[in-house]
């Protein structure tokens, strides 16, 4: 009985290390490359840019914007408690600028609702959602905008973190972890035609779905919350890593240190509360894109994965010994395995430029490193928004050629119709 325990605790301690290495490995093939025929026409379309205090990057960000536009799409900046110039350069580059004040209820969720609610009344068919600090590159637009109207659901484009110059390794070893969570195990779900996570900017969403399901306002996570929404309505979030969109990590420590805590703490607080609501949903209706979805919301933050796994293992290796059964152990060691293998074929296929091998010899001081926001996340969880200050994202920082790892973008190409 003892073993039978030992293994079942092995088996649900290793699955989400199972998930992200199958993931990796997946994502390591080709894509499918989509007929034209199969994007879906272009519908009309609003973007909208909440944004807080962005005036020295809001002119790049609209300038990137703007040539992937149709002369009847809308680009809506919203304002949100800024206390600088950001609306005044919005508009006049030409945005449509709505400007917010509300002290007590500030942050992206609360901006989002309230530009749905100001184009109610003059409705597009689908939306666009870009942060002030991102910089769609060439096509990203068109593409998520045609993937939207054909599919009928909420498109998610890669979001990618590119590192300052003469980054840190800690900030090279956290953009992989990025590009990880935000490319590669989307490009694995992708390619087995199952849905995602919204990962934040680069997301749309047909304006018929977000009227049936409500966007979160007051969640520091609102993306990831909002995905387990759209999946219990029947509309789960489908990935398109064919279309970037590229922001800029802070280097500076304490920058990074909040984003990081509030990313983190925001991801564990969705897995243990929504986590199950999104299991019971899968099973009650047999669904196996919603469980693919729990699977994936279930993975930990990487750090804390490889924390949680090395622990386990240790104390797996003194349990074998007391009862004389080593299958427990091998079990948790082969599941690691597959993990290591898919990461490390991801570091070489997409990233290996990005983060070289100099760099790789600082992961177990920057996994070690994260212990103090999981501690802190246990005692005293992040529950508010914070603006993260960083250097403002320029189109010199983030070049428009192509994302900065290896992730051999499909050729930028806008059209009005299609074949």
């Amino acid at each position: 009985m003892t073993v039978i325990l030992l293994i079942a605790f092995a088996i649900a301690v290793s699955l989400p290390a199972l998930v992200l290495g199958c993931e990796c490995l997946l994502a390591v093939f080709p894509l499918r490359r989509e007929r034209r025929s199969e994007l879906g026409e272009r519908s009309s379309l609003a973007v909208i840019v909440p944004a807080h205090n962005e005036e020295a990057g809001i002119a790049a960000t609209l300038n990137a914007i703007l040539p992937q536009l149709d002369s009847d799409d809308r680009l809506i900046v919203v304002a949100d408690n800024c206390e600088d110039q950001t609306a005044a350069i919005a508009r006049s580059l030409g945005a449509t600028v709505w400007e917010r004040t509300d002290a007590e209820r500030r942050g992206k969720g609360f901006a989002i609702r309230h530009a749905l609610s100001e184009l109610e009344s003059d409705p597009p068919q689908a939306v666009i959602t870009i942060d002030a600090d991102c910089l769609p590159l060439p096509g990203c637009v068109d593409r998520i905008a045609r993937a939207c109207n054909a599919t009928g659901n909420p498109i998610q484009a890669a979001y990618l973190m590119r590192p300052p110059e003469n980054a840190s390794p800690g900030t090279l070893i956290s953009a992989f972890a990025v590009l990880v969570k935000n490319y590669v195990r989307p490009r694995g779900l992708q390619r087995l035609r199952m849905p995602c996570l919204i990962t934040g900017s680069g997301v749309a969403y047909p304006w018929a779905i977000l009227q049936q399901v409500p966007h979160p306002e007051s969640h520091i996570v609102e993306d990831m919350h909002y995905s387990v929404d759209l999946a219990l309505a029947g509309t789960p979030p489908l990935p398109c890593m064919e279309a970037f969109v590229e922001s800029q990590l802070p280097d500076a420590r304490q920058a990074a240190q909040t984003q990081r805590t509030r990313w983190e703490h925001g991801h564990l607080s969705v897995i243990l509360s929504q986590g199950p609501r999104l299991l019971a949903g899968a099973l009650r209706n047999l669904s196996v894109s919603m469980f693919v979805l729990w699977l994936e919301l279930i993975v930990p933050p990487l750090s804390l994965l490889v924390l949680a796994m090395s622990a386990a293992t240790v104390a797996m290796a003194i349990a074998c010994v007391l009862v004389g059964n080593w299958l427990p152990l091998a079990w948790l060691v082969g599941v690691s395995s597959i993990g290591v293998i898919g990461l490390s074929l991801a570091w070489w296929r997409f990233g290996r430029r990005a983060l070289p091998l100099t760099a790789l010899v600082s992961v177990p001081k920057y996994v070690l490193s994260k212990l103090a926001i999981y501690r802190k996340f246990v005692a005293s969880p992040e529950q508010s928004w914070v603006r993260t200050a960083r250097e403002p994202v320029t189109t010199e920082s983030i070049p428009t050629g192509g994302p900065h790892f290896d992730t051999t973008p499909a050729p930028a190409k806008r059209t009005t119709s299609v074949d």
